[in-house]
């Protein structure tokens, strides 16, 4: 049994938004930079003694029995029902918070997490995930000096918009990391940074253009399933103007799509015309939520 009753732990106190990365998913994980997307729908955790504990192997598990805490009963909400926006790490963020003494520096949550992975064997993640739901909104997120650099951006193009959408498609993420060969990671960093680069100018175009590159290149070094580059092959001659960019492991999971402002309405129209199995609108720009921590 587990002991609720003494925690001092109110989880409805705050909300873990979802995440997507814009651009960087792979830059990471060789101490690069990305920019991560916090939005709503938000994970949220409610106690109840009826519910579930964490999984004991799962970072929020293994969290909470190195620490000596309970591993409390609860009911977990995944709004968005389907994987790839960061439910696993929203649990973490959640059994992290449930220990009163438990440091609220970024950096120490981050190695915190980071160091669960020396007891699974599964290949460590970047933790650029963790960060961007922490903080929420816009981030980009350097890792080039083994701990994140953190800088709050916001979503100023004037003409442009961009759409998340779920694809119904599934990559196990721990299963892709344990075969990838990081070497090939090394050669992202640069161009991710490019393209932050050509975010920050504010400019739709160049940011697009650059965008694209980017995808591009995933493309070219195998970093995309075929499933997810027939759905953006279908979209993008469907609907002309757009960009469909494959996002996380394999772009598998989720893509965001860039569409012009004035045609956002046109595009979700025909885009719920073409009934694709499987694809969910999830967020756009005023879905942009904070995490529990501010910079």
């Amino acid at each position: 049994m587990t002991l609720e009753k003494n925690l001092k732990f109110k989880p409805e106190s705050f909300t873990v938004p979802g995440k997507t990365f814009l651009v960087g998913e792979y830059a990471v994980l060789s101490g690069g930079a990305c920019l991560g997307l916090g939005t709503n729908p938000s994970f949220s955790i409610e106690l109840n003694f009826a519910r579930q504990t964490f999984h004991p192997d799962s970072p929020a598990g293994l969290y909470l029995r190195k620490n000596n805490l309970p591993n409390f009963s609860h009911e977990f909400n995944n709004p968005y029902g389907v994987g790839g926006f960061g439910a696993s790490t929203a649990e973490f963020i959640f059994s992290y918070f449930s220990n009163p003494q438990a440091s609220k520096k970024i950096e120490d949550i981050f190695s915190t997490y980071l160091g669960l992975y020396s007891e699974r064997k599964e290949q460590k993640p970047s933790g650029a995930d963790l960060v961007t739901q922490l903080i929420g909104g816009i981030s980009h997120i350097d890792l080039s000096n083994g701990i994140p650099k953190v800088e709050r951006l916001s979503w100023d193009f004037k003409d442009l918009e961009f759409l998340i959408y779920s694809t119904g498609l599934k990559v196990k993420t721990h299963e892709h990391l344990s075969h990838l060969d990081r070497q090939i990671c090394d050669g992202l960093v640069k161009p991710c940074e490019e393209v932050i680069a050509a975010f920050k100018t504010n400019d739709s175009g160049t940011f697009k253009s650059a965008l694209a590159g980017w995808s591009k290149k995933l493309e070219q070094l195998g970093l995309t399933a075929s499933e997810v580059l027939d759905l953006k092959t279908r979209l993008e001659s469907h609907i002309p103007g757009i960009l469909v960019k494959p996002c996380g492991a394999l772009g598998a999971d989720v893509i965001v799509i860039l569409v012009a402002k004035e045609q956002k309405q046109s595009v979700l129209s025909q885009i719920e015309a073409l009934n694709l199995k499987g694809l969910t609108f999830q967020a756009d720009s005023s879905h942009l939520a904070n995490g529990p921590l501010s910079i």
